[in-house]
């Protein structure tokens, strides 16, 4: 089976790219709510913990949860978790971290790496959608900088721990899976 980290921009209609790597009715869609982290922390959290699926596909489920691990153990089939973002949100919050970058780094480390394991042991696939840092807006405010810290840290596990990773640029999804993994 396959697992794909999906990378990319915060506008970009990455929920169609996605629909094409997992067929079938039953399809999982696991949305991590970014509820507990106090909305008025940023601008910018707000924007990229939003869903990246509007609306799923006929037959598939939606579920709302911050326990990935759990929520895709009682999955038994196909999933997709719709914002890795928000995910990270709610480690740091769950944490106390957003105002200690390292506490918060380590938080999402031990997390992600978990969730990297379990992901990598599936028999059925499974797709993860986030966000790439290199295609936001540059962190304004310290609360800022320590999401797009975290998530580029739980990016970099899942691609180094899943068997594919993709970056959706330009129209084009650009296979990164060849490419040497940066170590975290």
């Amino acid at each position: 089976m396959t697992t794909t980290l999906v990378l990319a921009g915060v506008h970009t209609p990455v929920s169609r790219y996605a629909e094409s790597l997992l067929t079938g009715d039953g399809t999982r869609v696991l949305r991590p709510l970014a509820d507990e982290a106090d909305p008025a922390l940023s601008d910018t959290i707000s924007t990229v913990t939003e869903p990246a699926f509007a609306s799923p596909p006929e037959g598939w489920v939606t579920e709302e949860s911050n326990d990935l691990v759990r929520s895709i153990l009682y999955a038994r089939g196909a999933v997709l978790v719709d914002n890795l973002a928000a995910w990270v949100a709610g480690k740091i919050t769950a944490a106390n971290a957003w105002d200690a970058p390292e506490k918060a780094n380590a938080a999402v480390t031990d997390a992600t790496l978990e969730l990297a394991a379990l992901l990598s042991a599936l028999p059925y696939d499974a797709v993860v959608i986030s966000r790439e840092l290199g295609l936001m807006v540059a962190a304004g405010a310290p609360v800022d900088r320590t999401l797009q810290d975290a998530l580029g840290l739980a990016n970099t596990v899942l691609s180094n721990h899943l068997s594919r990773a993709v970056l959706l640029m330009g129209g084009r999804a650009v296979d990164l899976s060849a490419f040497p993994a940066l170590p975290y």
